[in-house]
């Protein structure tokens, strides 16, 4: 089971799968409902600021930090190419004109 939130770090799965138990005060917490399909991480979240705060600014940190870094990388590509950058990156101009024929005709389908 891929466990992509870093509420895990702080809890067990019992031997019920809709229940966990906090490994620092042994509290059963529920995951939802009884289907799979429905567990969710509320709970534990819901419980971690309530009953472990120090443990809960360690979550916050490490998504803060985690969004940060997605961030940054979301910005390597700052903006969209212009076409005629896309253009000048093409290889063939006999494909281009015959892309660009493409969209004349479906330009002017659309029009009429």
């Amino acid at each position: 089971m891929d466990k992509r939130s870093p509420t895990w770090t702080f809890f067990k799965i019992c031997e019920d799968n809709s229940k966990v138990m906090c490994k620092l005060c042994s509290t059963v917490i529920s995951r939802g409902s009884a289907s799979a399909k429905t567990y969710t991480t509320t709970a534990l979240n819901n419980h971690l600021p309530y009953k472990q705060p120090q443990e809960f600014k360690e979550v916050v940190n490490s998504r803060t930090t985690g969004a940060a870094s997605k961030c940054s990388a979301a910005n390597v590509q700052q903006s969209q190419p212009t076409l005629a950058e896309v253009v000048a990156k093409r290889k063939s101009v006999q494909a281009w004109s015959v892309h660009f024929a493409i969209v004349m005709m479906i330009a002017v389908d659309i029009q009429a």
